[in-house]
């Protein structure tokens, strides 16, 4: 039986931020997930639901129109293996009459309703409150009831019908006091029976009745669009000399910058995205007899699903998904095998790369948990996270508060801005302006913001406006890709600030390089000042070039700051310089 036919009009996200139903739309449990290893397996689940769906007035939610010569759409509609998001046929509120014909369907666990998360117009702002998730923040009740994390467990059980969502995340907690560690602890549970008592009731009652702790407690959410950009680009020959075609590279002065260099083992980038390909020669290394070193430039990590759980021994690769390429192609930015005269070359190859795959509709919890994770992996913790992913979704209280924890714990976190040319940066990069992420816009080899990219619909742009630190390349940047049964595959135009962030995050590495104890606000202030304020109009006396450097609006004396690019072009030559005390050259 799906959840409650009966959807409030407002639910809050927070006791003073409200979300307003979109009486139109829905989000579809299946009993039974699709395999999602094939190819094609999206374009065959969407027909057979769409076949499913025949005489219920509701059809399955389209991805946006694909823009002009290209295969595909670039923004989809985030549809996972089990999940979908679906429509009335005529737009119009979704009836009750509607409702009871999908509850008769045995195909379907559950459905619920979507709600916008702000007032603004566009399908991005659009997200579910899974019905069968509640996040608590449990070291709250632990303080306040004075009480051990099992007699939480216990209070949720036999009060609100709440079962913990994972064994491993009792056990994070770790006992050296002299760490930083999270503020509140939030934890999915599970709802036992959403059927009779979903997450949206259970939520209030937990709210009402336990107003002393819980009134922070809150929602799992799940975007309705992809909270990363995709496409389909032309692939180059494995062998190619794709490096020639890396404008990229020398332009942030990775080569110069590569004299000082390039990058230390000792130190991981933990790349939270859909994983990376294991199997990708461009992340081999050579052992010291000249022995191929399979992954060498990857370690273990993670998959996190829906609910922020993870299986063990799931290490975080998307091999087997050949659809699922977004991570791969950030990986291969920082850390393609360089000199290995093929495909491309990283801008941080010698560091390593921690791959963290957020699997089942990249949720806001399974992002907070795969923060944690990577600042508390024991055998190989993160010294800098790059997320390129952003959505309004992630603007949740776990989210936030394990983005504090891993600045706290002295991680480097660069998330991309986002791409809907808005001028305003979307979460988490927006948690900037708390000092505590490096939000990371794109620009093009013009030295312009892409306003738009060359591949994509003229609409879509790099987010501005206030937080953003700096710019780095973001269209037509040479990278790897799931092998996808082509070993070595490279395509030559990702873009996006999906692809700016890797770049940020690769100097961050760099810095943390040469020196291991610089502090995330050190390697942020250095990144920013040794930035290239590119097209500068010098205080608008030169009217061909586009940017005022404001310094009245900057962080750092003597150093302007502009609204759409920030302090300017992230330079890894000038970083380092700026490091170990060198002049900063042009």
């Amino acid at each position: 039986m799906p959840t409650t036919s009966v959807f409030e009009e407002k639910l809050y996200l927070t006791p003073d931020r409200e979300m307003s139903l979109d009486p139109s739309r829905l989000l579809l449990n299946f009993r039974n997930s699709f395999d999602e290893s094939g190819s094609n397996w999206r374009e065959k689940a969407l027909q057979n639901l769409s076949q499913k769906l025949t005489g219920t007035g509701i059809i399955i939610e389209k991805d946006p129109p694909s823009p002009t010569n290209h295969e595909h759409s670039q923004q989809l509609i985030n549809h996972t293996g089990r999940l979908f998001w679906v429509r009335s046929m005529s737009a119009a509120p979704i009836t009750n009459e509607m409702l009871q014909t999908l509850s008769s369907k045995e195909w379907l666990e559950w459905y619920a309703p979507v709600y916008r998360l702000t007032d603004k117009e566009g399908r991005e702002r659009l997200v579910c409150p899974l019905p069968d998730l509640v996040v608590v923040p449990t070291r709250s009740a632990r303080e306040t009831l004075r009480i051990n994390q099992s007699d939480v467990r216990n209070i949720l059980s036999a009060r609100f019908n709440l079962d913990k969502a994972s064994d491993e995340l009792d056990d994070q907690d770790p006992p050296d006091h002299a760490r930083p560690r999270l503020k509140k602890d939030y934890r999915p549970y599970r709802v036992r029976t959403p059927q009779e008592r979903n997450a949206y009731r259970t939520l209030r009652e937990l709210r009402e009745q336990e107003n002393t702790w819980a009134k922070d407690a809150s929602f799992a959410l799940i975007p309705m669009v992809r909270p990363i950009v995709e496409g389909t680009f032309p692939d180059v020959p494995p062998n190619d000399q794709a490096y020639l075609r890396q404008w990229n590279l020398p332009r942030i002065g990775a080569d110069i910058g590569w004299r000082d260099t390039q990058g230390n083992p000792g130190i991981v980038i933990a790349v939270i995205d859909e994983g990376c390909d294991f199997s990708h020669p461009e992340f081999d290394r050579l052992n010291a007899d000249g022995t191929t070193n399979s992954h060498g430039a990857l370690v273990n990590g993670a998959t996190f699903y829906s609910d922020g759980s993870r299986v063990h021994g799931e290490v975080g690769d998307c091999s087997r998904v050949p659809s699922q390429s977004h991570g791969t192609k950030c990986a291969g930015i920082i850390g393609a095998w360089i000199n290995n005269q093929q495909s491309i070359a990283g801008l941080a190859p010698d560091c390593k790369i921690l791959p963290i795959r957020l699997d089942g509709g990249m949720t806001s919890i399974s992002l907070a948990e795969a923060i944690i994770f990577a600042v508390r992996n024991p055998a190989h913790r993160a010294n800098v996270i790059s997320i390129s992913l952003a959505d309004e979704a992630y603007s949740t209280n776990d989210v936030a508060e394990a983005i504090e924890f891993a600045y706290d714990n002295g991680v480097i976190v660069c998330c991309a801005t986002g791409n809907n040319n808005a001028s305003h940066v979307d979460y988490p990069a927006a948690y900037a302006s708390e000092g505590w992420v490096i939000a990371c816009g794109a620009c093009d080899n013009m030295d312009q913001r892409c306003a738009s990219f060359t591949n994509w619909n003229p609409t879509n742009g790099s987010n501005y406006g206030t937080g953003i630190s700096v710019v780095a390349p973001g269209d037509n940047i040479p990278t790897i890709a799931n092998n996808n049964g082509r070993p070595g595959r490279t395509i030559l135009n990702f873009a996006g600030t999906s692809a700016a962030a890797p770049h940020v995050a690769a100097v961050a590495a760099l810095l943390l390089s040469v020196n291991a104890t610089l502090s995330p606000v050190q390697v942020r202030d250095i990144i920013e000042q040794s930035a290239e304020p590119i097209n500068d109009n010098q205080n608008n006396t030169n009217p061909q070039k586009l940017y005022y450097y404001d310094f009245q609006l900057s962080r750092h004396p003597n150093k302007g700051w502009n609204n759409e690019v920030g302090y300017g072009l992230v330079r890894a030559d000038r970083a380092l310089a700026k490091l170990q005390g060198r002049p900063i050259m042009p």
